[in-house]
């Protein structure tokens, strides 16, 4: 099944719940925080009480969890181990991007993925965004051309290198890709971890998709 595109501001919600419950949640229990679960392990904490409290009902818990990843991803939340059992750990902040992402009026879309499997399948906005950089040239122009904010297409852009549908060159200047491997200790790597070593003219998308090349070569 092919992915669909959000139509509302779904990346605003999860960012905007993280903000609102900093430190507090996991992944897993922001999932169900969003979904309006009546999970034990949230009523205990009263984060059933939060004004966020089924924000994406309309979602599965497992869409809602892959948003969040997705948010991870582009490099708008982080997660903090916080060593300590008051918490599940490791838990979500806001990295410095995702306050500025909020801030802004842009919509960043992320796909409903169903399963993380999905999420390794060439997908109609994959591939028309990565034969629009090929004749375009930059990111910057296929985000104008497609209405869409630029970590949008870093993302569709990243998942096409992974899947083999476009080279990394393409996206990426060799000057910039050898100033990220310099840095990438493993294709795993969160991407906010890599941004921390690189100067900020580097942008987390660039990363991504640096990243994406890596694991695309253990296939």
């Amino acid at each position: 099944m092919a992915q669909k595109k959000q139509k509302e501001d779904v990346c605003r919600v999860v960012l905007l719940a993280v903000q609102q419950h900093p430190m507090q949640v996991g992944i897993d229990a922001l999932a169900l925080l969003l979904k309006g679960s009546r999970s034990k392990r949230l009523v205990m904490r009263r984060l059933n009480e939060s004004r966020f409290f089924g924000g994406l009902f309309y979602y599965t818990a497992e869409v809602i969890g892959n948003f969040i990843k997705q948010c991870l991803q582009l490099g708008f939340l982080a997660t903090v181990d916080m060593g300590v059992s008051i918490y599940p750990t490791p838990v979500l902040v806001l990295t410095e991007t995702g306050r500025k992402l909020l801030d802004m009026s842009e919509v960043v879309q992320l796909a409903v993925i169903k399963s993380e499997r999905e999420n390794l399948k060439l997908t109609p906005a994959i591939t028309e965004a990565c034969r629009l950089i090929k004749g375009l040239g930059s990111v910057e122009e296929v985000a104008k051309r497609k209405g869409l904010a630029i970590s949008t297409v870093y993302g569709y852009l990243s998942r096409g290198i992974e899947l083999g549908a476009i080279e990394l060159d393409n996206v990426v200047s060799e000057k910039v890709q050898q100033q990220i491997k310099a840095v990438i200790k493993g294709s795993e790597e969160r991407v906010k971890d890599v941004r921390d070593r690189l100067p900020e003219s580097i942008s987390y998308g660039e990363i991504l998709c640096v990243l994406a090349s890596h694991r695309r070569k253990k296939i």
